[in-house]
């Protein structure tokens, strides 16, 4: 049996990277998503239970100083799969929202935490893979 041309042998190497890095792609995209899913859910979770302690009349500045430093950490990773514009609304939102928490006005801060929330809600959709974000 004679060996393959060099010419086949070539051609299989093609293929055998395009489809290794086809693969990457494709997990990669798929990671990403997963990624971004769990990071606004659980920032959804966390605005959500302060919210919870809005409605019982208190707002727990620990508690609302801890998930900024969370999201600030987050921030930074994000940074690389989305566009900073929509990040750093969040950001400035959450930074008026701490503002009026500190300054005692409970209404303006519970409307910037429904705010931030709805931001949050939207922007998981907006980044998720579905038919209605690609057409």
């Amino acid at each position: 049996m004679k060996p393959p041309k060099k010419g086949k042998r070539n051609i299989n190497l093609r293929l055998i990277v395009s489809i290794m890095l086809a693969i990457a792609i494709i997990g990669s995209g798929a990671l990403e998503e997963v990624y971004l899913n769990k990071v606004f859910s659980e920032y959804t979770d966390m605005l959500e239970d302060l919210m919870a302690d809005a409605e019982e009349g208190t707002f727990d500045l620990e508690k609302i100083l801890s998930i900024q430093e969370w999201w600030d950490k987050k921030h930074e990773t994000l940074e690389i799969f989305l566009p900073h514009l929509p990040l750093n609304e969040v950001k400035m939102c959450y930074g008026e929202f701490l503002g009026a928490v500190k300054a005692g006005d409970d209404k303006t801060a519970t409307s910037l935490l429904e705010r931030l929330i709805s931001t949050s809600e939207a922007l998981e959709e907006m980044f998720t893979v579905d038919i209605s974000n690609i057409l």
